[in-house]
């Protein structure tokens, strides 16, 4: 691997870590503090410049040559086209469920509720779902190093934030969310792997 690639890889690391210090609860509070915003303006700020810094690294990301790991063909391609398809049709049907929210437009509701419904029966977090089936597409239809490289390091932060986000969900929803664990599975429908007791006494899956 060369050094441009290693570079590469760093800024994505440089991403996640970002992205994550942002939302951090913490940062969020000293942010709205000193710079004297609302919480729905902070999570406009958030997002834009969450935005604006993917533009910036994904037009990077494009102007590094890289050689490809195989050479793709027809199958290939169109078995990538129909993962790129329904890794998009899950990403927007989560994402316009919750757009408003997660863009600050919109007032967050003052008790949260746990939605076990639509895509949600079937695995936890369908958005992070569909994002992994939208990145194995691409990497298949352009099979290049540095695409490889850079879904590496989002699919690994992502299962990281997830892990933490179940911890916050736990603490928020109780015994409710240790029932949905039970019975939903994290990422891929239709697979569980064996729980293990809770100190409630409550089964948890580690999937």
């Amino acid at each position: 691997m060369d050094k441009a690639h290693v570079i590469m890889g760093f800024h994505w690391i440089l991403y996640c870590v970002i992205h994550s210090v942002l939302a951090n609860n913490y940062v969020k509070k000293q942010s709205q503090h000193y710079l004297k915003m609302g919480s729905n303006a902070y999570r406009v700020f958030y997002n834009v410049f969450a935005f604006v810094y993917l533009l910036l690294l994904a037009w990077l990301h494009l102007r590094l040559n890289s050689h490809p790991i195989f050479y793709s063909t027809v199958i290939s391609d169109g078995i990538a086209i129909l993962l790129v398809l329904a890794g998009l049709g899950i990403m927007f049907h989560c994402v316009a469920k919750y757009f408003r929210q997660l863009s600050g437009l919109s007032t967050l509701p003052a008790k949260a509720e746990l939605y076990t419904g639509g895509l949600h029966r079937y695995v936890r977090h369908p958005l992070y779902l569909g994002t992994f089936i939208f990145l194995a597409g691409l990497c298949l239809y352009w099979p290049f190093l540095k695409n490889l490289l850079a879904t590496i390091v989002i699919i690994i932060y992502t299962l990281a934030g997830i892990l933490l986000e179940e911890k916050k969900l736990i603490r928020l929803f109780g015994s409710a969310y240790l029932d949905y664990q039970n019975k939903v599975p994290m990422i891929i429908p239709w697979f569980r792997t064996r729980g293990r007791k809770t100190n409630s006494g409550t089964r948890s899956l580690i999937n």
